[in-house]
C-alpha cells in the first residue's frame, strides 16, 4: 500500500492479507502495454485513472475474468479479479492469510 495516509493506515487493522490460488479461463494480459497502444505511464499514473478504468470496463465488457497490468511500483505485476465474470471451469481458492497488527513506534 504505497499510498498510505494517517487515515488510511487507521483502517488498515481492519483487512485481512489473504493468499489465494486462482484457475481462471479468460485473463487479457496488459504487462506489455505496448502491445495495446499504451505506455506504462498510461496504467501507473497516481494522477490521472482513466485509462485504467476505460481499460478494465472494457475487459469485463469483453467478459474477462481478470486482467494482468504492471504494478506502479514497477516490483511485479497485479492481477485484478472480476469475480462476476468467473467461467464455470475456474476456482477460488483460500490458501491463508493474515491478521495485519499495526504497531506505532513511539520514539
Amino acid at each position: 500500500m504505497r499510498q498510505l495516509t494517517p487515515v488510511s493506515v487507521s483502517r488498515l487493522k481492519s483487512y485481512r492479507l489473504t493468499e489465494l490460488r486462482l484457475t481462471l479461463s479468460a485473463v487479457l494480459d496488459c504487462r506489455n502495454p505496448d502491445a495495446i497502444g499504451l505506455s506504462l505511464s498510461d496504467l501507473t499514473d497516481d494522477a490521472n485513472w482513466d485509462t485504467p478504468h476505460a481499460l478494465a470496463e472494457a475487459t469485463i465488457g469483453r467478459g474477462a475474468e481478470g486482467i494482468l497490468v504492471p504494478s506502479a511500483t514497477r516490483m511485479e505485476d497485479n492481477l485484478i479479479v472480476f469475480p462476476p465474470n468467473r467461467l464455470s471451469g475456474s476456482t477460488f481458492e483460500i490458501i491463508g492469510f493474515v491478521e495485519p497488527r499495526l504497531y506505532r513506534d513511539s520514539t
